[in-house]
């Protein structure tokens, strides 16, 4: 019976093709197992979420000793991010913790006086509802006193109103006929023409209207691949024109318009380098002011053509993130000063960079108040109500105002 059960076993290695004199075969198909296993968390991560990189195969043996690093190797800088921007903590700065929550919205201010910034709507905590926003931008006004706003990352953006009581929902700009296949909208901007809203991402112009999104014009695209453009990076207005900053591959911008009512994509500024542009500003039909990342304004003369540089900052980690003129003929800029510092300054064009002036703001926060006594966390976007400049607060997720009687210049 023994020698039996010795046959059996012996059958059963040869049958199956197992083989304890060959490990090499087992450790190889282990390493098989670990690949698949590593290719299946990949595809379980969150689909909002960058898939997680797994070192490619290399020629060297398995068995290569991984060098320990040294205890004495540098430290990577702890980075952190307020859901919008991520930066590196710096040492003994107390500002440097994302402003979120707890803050209590402001009484109404019916009438401000010079330089009080004011917050309309917003405490601080981010979300999608009826009292929160989340990183609010590229805020527009109706001519009902409406305020129109994007928000969300690129996974969940959407065009909403605030109508002074509550936040809704105009159309999901993710979920909706014309990009529910893509799963993300990626904003280039959005203005309000006559009654009419028009949303504007990386790659098309749309207008919306009844809760529905339908593409403006094939146009821009053709114009786009005429161009070998890469990209829309913002959009302005003047009169029934939309202002279109374009970017190449090599991240050379290009600015061109195009009329509402109809008829062809125009260029305006041809592709040019410009290292790391923001904002711009259209005024009038001569003038284009152009808001820099490093810390300068570049005034372009459309006829006869001519570019200057009309502010520049000491410090190349401020950016210059919007800018308009003024009806008393100066120049009004939104700064962030090295992720400390949030200011609105006004300075006269032609004048010394010495005699700028701060109109409101200071270090980062979320606090009301006249002049430098208000902090801001990120402001962006402002557009004139008639007694002040609306503005989006991304880092503090707000709706804030500031008080002024000095409107842009008409164009």
């Amino acid at each position: 019976m023994k020698e039996f059960f010795v046959t059996l076993a012996v059958g059963i290695t040869v049958l199956f093709g197992i083989d304890k004199e060959e490990p090499e075969k087992d450790e190889a198909k282990q390493e098989i197992h670990q690949e698949e296993a590593k290719e299946a968390v990949v595809e379980e991560q969150p689909k909002d979420l960058p898939p997680t990189v797994v070192p490619a195969a290399t020629t060297e043996s398995s068995t290569t000793e991984i060098e320990e690093p040294s205890e004495e190797a540098e430290k990577e800088p702890e980075r952190v991010s307020d859901g919008q921007f991520e930066y590196e903590v710096p040492e003994d700065a107390p500002w440097w913790t994302p402003v979120a929550g707890g803050s209590i919205i402001s009484e109404s201010v019916q009438e401000g006086v010079e330089g009080q910034v004011s917050t309309l709507w917003g405490n601080g905590t981010q979300g999608q509802n009826e009292r929160n926003m989340d990183h609010p931008r590229d805020v527009q006004i109706d001519s009902k006193g409406r305020i129109y706003f994007i928000d969300g990352s690129e996974t969940t953006a959407k065009l909403r109103m605030f109508d002074g009581e509550k936040i809704t929902t105009v159309i999901d700009l993710v979920d909706n006929k014309i990009t529910r296949r893509e799963g993300y909208f990626a904003v280039a901007g959005m203005v309000i023409m006559h009654g009419n809203v028009y949303v504007c991402s990386t790659q098309d112009l749309f207008s919306v209207k009844d809760g529905h999104m339908t593409q403006f014009t094939p146009k821009i695209r053709a114009y786009m691949d005429k161009k070998n453009l890469n990209h829309i990076y913002r959009i302005e207005q003047y009169k029934d024109y939309i202002y279109l900053m374009f970017m190449d591959k090599s991240n050379q911008y290009h600015i061109a318009r195009y009329n509402t009512n109809g008829g062809d994509v125009e260029q305006v500024i041809e592709t040019k380098p410009m290292p790391n542009p923001y904002n711009f500003y259209v005024h009038g039909e001569n003038e284009i002011f152009i808001a820099s990342k490093t810390g300068y304004v570049v005034w372009e003369i459309l006829f006869p053509r001519e570019t200057r540089t009309a502010w520049e900052d000491a410090d190349p980690k401020t950016e210059i993130v919007d800018v308009w003129i003024g009806s008393n003929d100066s120049m009004y800029m939104v700064a962030w000063e090295d992720q400390n510092n949030h200011l609105i300054y006004e300075n006269p064009i032609g004048k010394d960079a010495d005699e700028v002036v701060t109109l409101a703001g200071s270090r980062r926060g979320f606090t009301d108040g006249i002049d430098d006594e208000a902090e801001l966390d990120y402001p962006i976007d402002f557009v004139w109500d008639g007694s002040g400049y609306v503005f989006a607060d991304m880092g503090n997720h707000s709706i804030r105002k500031v008080w002024t009687s000095i409107g842009p210049m008409k164009k």
